[in-house]
């Protein structure tokens, strides 16, 4: 299994440094500013599973961040597209477990997880610590990534 993570300024893509050596950093395609919902239509044609995608910012100084975040699943069965995690919540916080709920079709055997981040705000850097995705409130993806 796999995290790869990259920060993304403008045109620029610029790695995020997580510490931790045999992490493949890639740069995806920027995600969608304001991505759309799954339709009920599309989640009805294929079983729909909810997935809980949690975040884990790590307790060092300067890990929290203001900046915006979005994830793409991969599994045995397909991928998701981008996920902007984003919540009621003040997000990605130094120490802080942030959870986002998503209803897609079946991915099957979860393989990866992309993590995509956009600096924003004072607070433009993050150091994530861990990605956890589960299923039914069992853990089906954990990538330990400091």
């Amino acid at each position: 299994m796999r995290v790869r993570t990259a920060v993304a300024t403008g045109a620029v893509t610029i790695p995020l440094l997580l510490g931790t050596a045999g992490i493949a950093l890639a740069a995806p395609p920027p995600p969608p500013a304001h991505p759309a919902a799954p339709s009920a239509a599309s989640a009805a044609r294929s079983a729909a599973v909810t997935y809980e995608v949690a975040t884990y910012t790590s307790d060092i100084p300067g890990a929290g961040t203001d900046g915006y975040v979005w994830v793409m699943l991969h599994g045995s069965k397909g991928s998701s597209n981008w996920l902007y995690l984003d919540n009621s919540h003040n997000n990605f916080e130094r120490n802080q477990t942030d959870r986002f709920y998503f209803t897609l079709s079946d991915l099957g055997s979860l393989k990866s997880v992309d993590v995509y981040f956009n600096r924003a705000g004072l607070s433009a850097d993050w150091h994530l610590a861990q990605v956890t995705v589960a299923t039914s409130g069992e853990v089906v993806y954990r990538s330990t990534t400091a």
